[in-house]
């Protein structure tokens, strides 16, 4: 699947990628937790899962505001 597109003021460009397969359940999970008055920790699951199809991904991540 590409897709042409561009900014305001730019050029146009492509952007290709493979589209979700038939009968693919998506997968988009998020838990976080304030380890400290201005810190949070959070860690993050993607995934597609379907039939001949398995994509995963794990984040982890850590914000301070100062």
């Amino acid at each position: 699947m590409d897709r042409a597109l561009n900014f305001a003021n730019g050029a146009a460009f492509t952007v290709g990628g493979v589209p979700v397969g038939r009968d693919t359940a998506v997968i988009d999970a998020e838990i976080g937790i304030a380890v400290a008055p201005a810190a949070r920790l959070s860690l993050r699951y993607s995934g597609q899962i379907g039939s001949g199809v398995s994509d995963h991904s794990v984040n982890a991540r850590f914000d301070m505001r100062f």
